[in-house]
């Protein structure tokens, strides 16, 4: 394989993990509002103070989601690859992680 044909399969394995991420970070947006439901419904609460003022609307939280993800997906679609936008994309993944994790400890000591 020829120098390249590997610049172009590192190039294609890049931009792939990408998008992995980005399935990865929509499903976790989805687990998300769903474990933050079933904490409020337990008697937690919200603390993230953008969401706080919709909290009691799923539909209007997970509307707010589906908006930041096509922004995402479509600014993915659209910019070079880079090694910034690698970053912020795991990172963002990396979060939402933690967001679940969070809101299904925090349940399970409701």
């Amino acid at each position: 394989m020829g120098v390249e044909a590997r610049i172009e399969a590192a190039e294609t394995a890049r931009i792939d993990q990408r998008w992995s991420l980005f399935v990865t970070l929509a499903v976790l947006n989805v687990l998300d509002v769903i474990t933050t439901e079933l904490v409020i419904q337990a008697g937690g609460h919200e603390t993230n103070p953008l969401i706080k003022p919709i909290v009691d609307s799923v539909l209007a939280v997970s509307l707010v989601k589906a908006i930041a993800l096509l922004v995402v997906g479509l600014l993915l679609a659209r910019c070079r690859p880079s090694r910034a936008i690698d970053v912020a994309l795991t990172l963002t993944t990396g979060w939402y992680v933690a967001v679940v994790i969070w809101n299904t400890v925090v349940l399970a000591l409701l």
